[in-house]
């Protein structure tokens, strides 16, 4: 019996304890997301025109020989 009443005690803080939690707003979290896909786009623009640029350069490079 002591372990349920602990696990009650248990269940009861969490749900205290989530009651307090500040959750965001919809609006900062909507653009906060816009941010992160915008941030993921441009650096795959990046990565993407560092491969071009190096595939062409080792490709004239192996041209020369």
């Amino acid at each position: 019996m002591n372990f349920l009443r602990s696990l009650k005690k248990l269940a009861i803080g969490i749900v205290e304890e989530i009651k307090k939690i500040q959750w965001p707003k919809k609006d900062f979290v909507i653009y906060n997301s816009i941010l992160v896909i915008i941030s993921i786009l441009i650096s795959i623009l990046v990565v993407t025109g560092i491969d071009y640029i190096l595939t062409k350069g080792v490709n004239w490079y192996i041209s020369l020989k």
